[in-house]
């Protein structure tokens, strides 16, 4: 009973059945206490409930000995329960003092070293915004979300660098281009003059086939560069058609006839330069060309409104298509494309700058001729200059 007292003023002690105190921690204690007024021996249990002895404040708490009918009564001072839990309290205060301090100082360190990394990152930025693209933030292999903004800002200042140079290389090639094209411009003008003076000399000696020829040429070339410029008149373009068909004439004896059907409201209309000779040259090449048994080749062309559009029709008497030639005659191939008059080419020309709604098709009858569609929008020169730009 000694042993279980845990404050020197305090008492435990037994009470028996009959109420009786019979063993104590300290039995002069308990001697002075039984005479105090309000002094607890038996009754029911409690857990540490205050009362007063005497002058004296005391929790009191009062267990049942199991198969005794016995109690145990413990009594500390309240004074004393202070005083233990005093140092309990206070070091409980220091530590969380301590922790509030320690936080702080962790929170000061990763703050000063996250904010100097943000600045650094900041200041990289500020330097590239002033032209400077060759900064780079080395990386210390942190693994942090900030090395992953460093990876991820290196990696777009690599990308500006590259597409600047792309950017430079291009600017490049397009003034060598555009000398080239200057330098170009020498021999077709070369060729007009050529082919007019040929003319002009057929004429003083009475060659009429050869007059034809140049001339009919001379109008070719001039239409089918046109200036270096996309865009033609749809009576322009129709004469091109027709100059090409002269010359070819010549090739196959006067066996080809084509007609015209343009309506005078849409010959001032724009269209681009080379959409309908190629048609026309097919016509040619695989009718009477590749066929010996061809005698002669008819080609029609019309063109008439369709709400907003132009619908042109190049029509001929050839020996048709299958369905897979159709196909293939105006399937786009990006591989393919590599420049030219050729009917991909046009296809894709027409779908790239007006919509899928414009392109070519094919109708054909094997043995009886070809029809091909061409449609492109209704424009004035003026509106498909402003489309194409």
């Amino acid at each position: 009973m000694e042993n279980t007292n845990v404050t020197p003023n305090g008492l435990v002690y037994l009470v028996n059945a009959t109420g009786e105190g019979i063993l104590s921690s300290d039995p002069l204690l308990f001697e002075i206490l039984r005479e105090q007024e309000h002094f607890p021996l038996a009754g029911g249990k409690t857990a540490w409930e205050l009362i007063q002895i005497g002058d004296i404040d005391y929790y009191m708490d009062r267990k049942d000995v199991e198969n005794t009918g016995w109690q145990m009564v413990s009594l500390i001072p309240l004074n004393e329960y202070d005083k233990q839990y005093f140092p309990l309290i206070l070091t409980a205060v220091i530590v969380l003092v301590v922790m509030a301090l320690m936080i702080v100082i962790v929170s000061f360190i990763l703050s000063n070293y996250y904010v100097g990394k943000l600045k650094k990152l900041s200041l990289e930025m500020q330097h590239l915004q002033d032209g400077d693209l060759n900064v780079q933030i080395p990386s210390d292999q942190q693994g942090d979300e900030i090395e992953d903004v460093y990876s991820n800002f290196n990696f777009m200042v690599g990308e500006v660098r590259r597409l600047v140079q792309e950017h430079y290389q291009l600017g490049k090639d397009v003034r060598v281009a555009e000398i080239r094209a200057l330098q170009a411009q020498i021999n077709p003008h070369f060729l007009y003059n050529t082919l007019d003076l040929i003319n002009w000399i057929a004429m003083d000696y009475g060659a009429n086939d050869i007059e034809k020829i140049a001339w009919n040429l001379a109008r070719f070339y001039r239409l089918s560069l046109n200036h270096g410029k996309d865009l033609i008149s749809i009576e322009e373009e129709i004469e091109h058609v027709q100059v090409y068909v002269n010359i070819e004439k010549f090739h196959y004896d006067d066996a080809i006839d084509l007609k015209t059907d343009i309506p005078d409201t849409l010959k001032n209309l724009a269209c681009m330069n080379i959409i309908l000779q190629p048609f026309v040259e097919n016509a040619i090449v695989h009718g009477i060309g590749e066929n010996s048994e061809i005698q002669r080749c008819s080609i029609v062309i019309c063109a008439k409104m369709i709400e907003e559009d132009i619908l042109f029709t190049v029509k001929d008497d050839g020996p048709g298509m299958t369905e897979r030639q159709m196909q293939d005659a105006i399937s786009v191939n990006m591989d393919q494309i590599k420049g030219g008059y050729g009917i991909k080419n046009i296809n894709f020309k027409l779908k790239l700058c007006f919509g899928e709604k414009y392109g070519v098709h094919y109708e054909s009858v094997l043995g009886e001729g070809t029809t091909a569609f061409i449609l492109i929008p209704a424009m004035t020169m003026e509106e498909a200059k402003a489309k194409m730009e």
